[in-house]
């Protein structure tokens, strides 16, 4: 079992039995407290008298803990800034409909204070969940925004426009010019914003392995800015500069690992004109990955092709985002097939 794949393993070897205790405690506080661990065994009762307030605000912690536990092995590309909340609201959330439902029990004055330090409690970690992810720190020029472009960048029109252009600016600090020139077309940027959403969501291949595949398929359509893009992707993921400029000389390097040259092998087959994937190169691609994490990997190949036909096409530029003005720090580009 790869690394990977044995933290997942272990993750939820802890995650499972936590969420089920939890879902126990929670929502049967009284059966948790008299039968757990159950098979026949009754071991709380030595240790007290029951409480149901004590049992279920147990119960929603576990389950808090438990979603934390699942996490990086279900969904690892969550940011811990949506998931730590998310977390945190399995426990608060049951906490406060609790007492909700016990209103009036305490005095008045201290149930008025208890009710709205829970209400708080929830309605926190809600705001945290809805605002945007904040994009890391990479140091770069200032922006130069669609760089030699044959067409003018779009104004955005309608929410779907407006929105892309937020989330860019937000992100990268500028509108990026394949973004400012599909908005031309707002049906394609829908769909072209979607399936850009949809990759990075995917998580069933390392994402390593994804930019890497995609990196080979930019440099042989020829796309400066799909280069100048990936080239600081591949820094970010970790990938060192000689390894970012071999990747176009990937069979002459000993810089990569066998899953990397694999992956290489086939984003070079793939983005061929014709298309050269042979039964051999697949057939070691499923001893390696399962069927979805061919899927994924072949979408990321795919669409990165597109996207440098369509940006070398419309004529779009190196935005520096690796913020090296010298060639040799880049793979070399090749022309389109």
């Amino acid at each position: 079992m790869s690394g990977p794949r044995l933290r997942s393993a272990l993750l939820l070897s802890l995650a499972v039995p936590t969420l089920a205790t939890g879902a126990w405690a929670l929502l049967a506080p009284a059966s948790w407290h008299h039968s757990f661990p159950g098979f026949g065994r009754d071991w709380l009762p030595v240790f007290g008298p029951y409480n149901e307030h004590v049992a279920r605000d147990f119960g929603g912690a576990l389950l808090a803990l438990g979603a934390l536990l699942a996490w990086p092995a279900i969904a690892p590309r969550v940011s811990p800034q949506r998931a730590i909340p998310a977390g945190f609201l399995l426990f608060a959330g049951p906490h406060l409909a609790f007492h909700l439902a016990h209103a009036g029990e305490l005095p008045t004055a201290d149930d008025v204070v208890n009710l709205v330090l829970l209400t708080l409690s929830v309605a926190i970690p809600v705001a945290l969940l809805l605002l945007p992810d904040e994009a890391p720190a990479r140091p770069r020029v200032p922006p130069r925004g669609p760089a030699g472009g044959r067409l003018a960048p779009a104004r955005p029109r309608g929410p779907v426009a407006r929105l892309a252009y937020a989330v860019s600016r937000r992100r990268y600090g500028h509108v990026l010019g394949p973004l400012a020139v599909t908005a031309h077309n707002p049906m394609l940027l829908a769909g072209y914003s979607s399936f850009e959403l949809a990759l990075e969501r995917a998580n069933r291949v390392d994402r390593r392995l994804e930019e890497l595949g995609a990196m080979r398929a930019a440099t042989m359509t020829g796309c400066p800015f799909c280069i100048d893009f990936g080239s600081a992707q591949l820094e970010e993921l970790g990938f060192t500069p000689r390894q970012v400029r071999e990747v176009s000389r990937w069979q002459e390097s000993d810089a990569f690992s066998g899953d990397e040259r694999l992956v290489l092998e086939y984003a070079e087959a793939m983005s061929a004109t014709p298309v050269e994937v042979s039964d051999d190169l697949f057939d070691r691609l499923r001893a390696r990955f399962d069927e979805a994490a061919i899927v994924e990997l072949t979408a990321a190949i795919a669409f990165e092709n597109y996207r440098g036909r369509f940006n070398h096409a419309v004529g779009l530029g190196s935005e520096r985002f690796c913020g090296r003005p010298a060639a040799g720090d880049r793979p070399t580009l090749e022309p389109v097939a």
